[in-house]
């Protein structure tokens, strides 16, 4: 029991169960929930606290009821008027026992009562009195028990009264607006508030909303009867169905207890949009009537909804027909053959649908199904050009059909499609390679294969793998790799897979993004003003021209000159340049895509010093004392060296001193007296290259 009232609790409708949907109550008072409605000769006013705290408060200080009227513009035209002479408390017991004892047949009212005054019975055997487990318990209870009231006070008028969950304003009048305030007068200062709520009441008119049948579905033995959920569930708490199968004479309630439906319920058609009712039948094709009656929170009756006439139909397809074939005759026509293993007595006929493709796209041969007792046809115009797929339909007499696999009847076709034509395409700096051609103009035409090779007279493969149903294709290729190019061309298949030959090739240069293999200098020879450099040349084909570099005295190279790959001497100079001075040299190689190559070596060299020639001015020898004293005047480097001989009589000249021309002078301290000695000088560079000398001279 307490299950089943925890389910109808879930799905409870009215606007005070709905204001229990998980408040945050530790950061709010407990408040009361407010509603009216003008019936046509008083004001039914209905509230409920949201909380159970704020159902205890209620019961202990109970409620008082007070009003105001208004204008249009909502300016107030008297004084709040108190309606309640003393506040409104729930019924006592004993009051209850006298009201049940006249008449038991309330039973929400009976609820309603159960849950004030019930005693607690929840403990099992295993839970301890006094223990933590029974407190748990007891709260539960609680709050159940404030539930079951909440739906009792909205189902019955005496329910709402004996909890003091409703007033009936019979002093309203019509034509008039009020602002009606329900509060509760606590006195304990330390209590928590009951916040109190007001609620605006037009009595131009009296309202009672009707319940609407939104739309409704006929099953298989069954049918579903749906109600807007948001506009319905604003206005009511619960309803009650009923059907006619005399045509309208008599209707019978299909729901003793109202119905409340939940957003998922087990048979799977309650949802958020829709509150569904279904009536479960015996049989099909029996039409009747429905209708139903909705309760408002106010424990009103609605007016009946619009009727409806619904039955249940039959929704089961007949079994698919079995081994289906299909085979061309002959005279080119194809025959489709099938059985049926297990026949229904409701059966009605076949329909035939062809198609290009396997699984969709099936078009009828023909619009009346074929006889029942049918088990071949004769398709007179099968596709010549394009696939022929069959399926099959089975109908029965209420319409439900059940589609067979698709069967391939093969059409023999042995003409291949004309090769494409128009084949263009580019390749980005991504390597993207973009194709596109013309389309064929073959009816049976089904696509087309892209085949690629490095070199045209190379095996080609196939870069597509599937069909290409469209007249262009992308590939990705890499275009770091010695091949300068890349080869496409295409063949077109038609629905039979023959294959056309082959369309033109298609050449396309790849972006070159790979510097040329460097260059290298390997010799060199010098001058005073001029280099000559040997070289080896670039082994790429793709070179273009030729850089000779050489670098400035800030570290930068310069280009000092250019030569074109067709046009490059054998011997490189580089002339105008300063004696006995070091210079690097380097050589690159630029191809045709302006691909740059690296340095592969640099080369130091240095130029020759410049020897200008030396001169013997002057050369004098005179004896000075014991030692003979050799003066002269030179001309030239003054890094060059005089070299000074020396012979005596009869004999031979040898080196006497090696000293530097700007000396001038040398005394021969090696000499002996009456001797006579003969000099000479010869003067040379620092590396031993002769330059000038003298004749012989002597002492006497």
């Amino acid at each position: 029991m307490k299950n089943a009232i925890l389910i109808i609790i879930t799905f409870f409708f009215c606007s005070f169960a709905a204001a229990q949907e998980k408040q945050d109550t530790s950061m709010h008072n407990p408040k009361i929930q407010l509603k009216g409605i003008f019936t046509g000769d008083s004001v039914i006013l209905r509230w409920a606290p949201d909380t159970p705290e704020g159902w205890i408060i209620g019961m202990k200080n109970g409620y008082m009821v007070e009003r105001l009227e208004i204008d249009k513009n909502h300016e107030p035209v008297s004084k709040w008027k108190t309606l309640t002479s003393q506040p409104l408390k729930p019924f006592s017991i004993k009051k209850w026992k006298s009201i049940f004892k006249k008449d038991t047949s309330d039973i929400y009212g009976m609820m309603a009562a159960e849950s004030l005054y019930g005693k607690y019975q929840g403990r099992g055997q295993e839970i301890k009195p006094k223990s933590a487990g029974e407190i748990i318990l007891e709260a539960q209870d609680f709050e159940e028990r404030f539930l079951i009231c909440l739906i009792s006070a909205d189902l019955s008028a005496l329910g709402a009264k004996g909890m003091a969950w409703r007033w009936c304003d019979k002093t309203a009048k019509k034509g008039k607006i009020y602002i009606y305030n329900v509060y509760c007068q606590q006195k304990d200062i330390n209590e928590v508030s009951l916040e109190s709520s007001a609620v605006e009441i037009n009595t131009a008119k009296s309202y009672n909303p009707v319940p609407i049948i939104t739309k409704f579905e006929e099953k298989e033995r069954q049918v579903d009867i749906l109600l807007d959920r948001e506009y319905h569930q604003k206005l009511f708490t619960a309803f009650y169905f009923e059907k006619s199968i005399d045509g309208g004479k008599t209707f019978m309630k299909m729901n003793r207890a109202p119905y409340f439906n939940p957003l998922a319920d087990q048979n799977g058609i309650g949802n958020k949009d829709y509150i569904a009712f279904v009536d479960t039948l015996q049989q099909n094709y029996q039409p009747a009537l429905y209708r139903v009656r909705a309760v408002s929170p106010f424990a009103i009756l609605s007016p009946y909804s619009d009727t409806i006439k619904a039955m249940g139909r039959d929704k089961t397809p007949p079994p698919a027909p079995d081994s289906i074939k299909a085979k061309m005759l002959k005279n080119g026509t194809m025959e489709i053959k099938w059985i049926i293993n297990k026949p229904v007595d409701d059966l009605n006929g076949f329909l035939i649908g062809r198609s290009k493709k396997p699984y969709k796209n099936f078009d009828l041969l023909f619009d009346d199904p074929l006889p029942a007792d049918t088990r071949y046809f004769i398709d007179k115009n099968p596709n010549t050009l394009s696939p022929n797929y069959y399926s099959l339909f089975t109908i029965d007499t209420a319409g439900n059909a059940s589609m067979a696999k698709a069967v391939y009847g093969e059409y023999v076709d042995s003409i291949p499609p004309n090769p494409p034509l128009g084949l263009q395409g580019s390749i980005d700096s991504n390597g993207i390679v973009s194709l596109k051609w013309n389309m064929g103009q073959e009816e049976d035409l089904l696509g087309y294969h892209v085949y690629f090779a490095n070199d045209s007279t190379h095996y080609w493969n196939n870069v597509s793998n599937n069909v290409v149903q469209d007249t262009v294709f992308s590939d990705s290729i890499t275009l770091r790799s010695l091949t300068e190019k890349i080869y496409y061309r295409i063949t077109a298949l038609d629905y039979n897979y023959n294959v056309s030959d082959f369309s033109g090739i298609l050449e396309l240069k790849k972006p070159d993004l790979i510097p040329p293999a460097a260059p290298i200098l390997v010799k060199w020879k010098n001058t005073e003003n001029s280099i000559k450099l040997i070289y080896h040349k670039s082994h790429s084909e793709d070179v273009e021209y030729y850089k000779l570099l050489r670098k400035n005295k800030t570290g930068i190279w310069d280009t000092i000159h250019t030569y074109y790959a067709n046009n490059i001497p054998d011997t490189l100079f580089d002339n105008k340049l300063r004696p006995y001075t070091y210079y690097n040299y380097a050589l690159i190689a630029v191809d045709d895509a302006g691909n740059e190559s690296g340095i592969a070596y640099v080369l130091t060299v240095k130029t020759k010093a410049v020897m200008p020639k030396g001169k013997i001015l002057s050369f004098d020898i005179k004896n000075d004392e014991k030692n003979v004293r050799i003066s002269w005047e030179y001309k030239g480097n003054i890094d060059d060296y005089i070299f000074i001989y020396r012979a005596e009589t009869g004999k031979k000249f040898s080196l006497l001193k090696s000293i530097k021309a700007n000396k001038k002078s040398f005394i021969d301290k090696k000499v002996h007296q009456n001797i006579k000695y003969r000099y000479r000088l010869i003067a040379q560079t620092i590396r031993g290259k002769e330059l000038d000398y003298t004749d012989e001279k002597t002492n006497l």
